[in-house]
């Protein structure tokens, strides 16, 4: 689990597409395929179902409760890296 899986995770929700989302971060479509099944793992849940008749992927209730837990995770360590950035540029 990395901070990489969080921000494709929380692109995915956004999104709703495996492809759209690699496509935004320059990467593989098996890159954020994967990086979801290591957060589902990790945390022993499924976040997303993909309803393949439909061609369409669904959130779970757990997804989007995690979703909202990451919203603020990234939002602090955006935060977290100005302040260190502007505490650099001070010395």
């Amino acid at each position: 689990m990395n901070i990489k899986d969080f921000e494709y995770f929380h692109q995915l929700v956004r999104e709703k597409n495996f492809s759209k989302v690699a496509q935004i971060f320059s990467v593989s479509q098996p890159t954020v395929t994967l990086a979801i099944k290591r957060l589902e793992e990790e945390f022993d849940t499924t976040f997303f179902i993909r309803d393949r008749s439909h061609k369409e992927l669904l959130v779970t209730p757990s997804g989007y409760q995690f979703d909202a837990h990451l919203k603020v995770i990234l939002n602090e360590l955006a935060i977290a890296k100005k302040e260190a950035l502007r505490a650099k540029q001070e010395k």
